[in-house]
């Protein structure tokens, strides 16, 4: 009787304690510091285009610069100054890329 009790009872407390989530509503990524992708490892970014090279883009978030390396992705007509949303890794102090997109919503393609 015991044993059913507790774990009625910490079922219950674990309905209470993390809700089911709504199935019409897609997780939100937030964008991160420069210095939070790099502790966290990973991680959204928001920031402004400083310089791009063919391979490569430095995104600064206000505060702190990172380099994104972009081999393999169509970063023509990105330039210093746009706005871009990146998510992806960090790997030896440099964003890997898993999604770019433009603040017009629109997203840089790897072909």
């Amino acid at each position: 009787m015991r044993k059913t009790f507790a774990a009625l009872l910490i079922a219950g407390l674990s309905a209470v304690a993390a809700p089911a989530a709504r199935a019409d509503t897609a997780p939100q990524a937030t964008p991160q510091t420069v210095v939070g992708i790099l502790m966290m490892g990973e991680g959204t970014i928001a920031g402004t285009v400083k310089r791009v090279g063919r391979t490569w883009f430095a995104l600064s978030d206000g505060q702190q610069q990172i380099d994104v390396t972009a081999k393999g992705w169509d970063l023509s007509g990105l330039g210093a100054g746009d706005r871009v949303t990146v998510t992806g890794t960090v790997k030896r102090g440099a964003m890997k890329p898993e999604r770019i997109v433009r603040a017009d919503g629109s997203e840089i393609v790897k072909p």
